[in-house]
């Protein structure tokens, strides 16, 4: 759903239509609701970050079989930090937790 409303916005603006960027028209609340570019642009960050998590995965995935004996022994307390942290997430845990509700929290 995400990558394809990126991909509808990104489609309009590139054929001239004009993508709403304020609030609806007619509406008394100023800001209350985003506009359909704040909401875009929302999106791609959360696109971003979401490319990010899956690249990030995919290498501590496979990092076991990349490394020699002696990287292991090197890298073994930063590979535990990091996976206290994946497993404090999943279990839902406090404390360092990153939501997506807010992508700031991703930098």
């Amino acid at each position: 759903e995400l990558v394809r409303f990126l991909r509808e916005v990104r489609q309009l603006d590139e054929l001239g239509f004009d993508i709403p960027k304020g609030p609806p028209r007619g509406s008394n609340s100023k800001g209350k609701f985003p506009s359909i570019t704040d909401k875009a642009i929302a999106a791609d960050r959360f696109y971003r970050y979401g490319i990010l998590l899956k690249k990030t995965a995919n290498f501590y995935n496979s990092l076991s079989e990349q490394m020699i004996d002696i990287q292991q022994e090197l890298l073994l307390d930063s590979l535990n930090a990091f996976g206290n942290i994946i497993t404090k997430q999943s279990s839902g845990g406090k404390g360092d937790s990153i939501t997506w509700s807010n992508p700031s929290e991703c930098e």
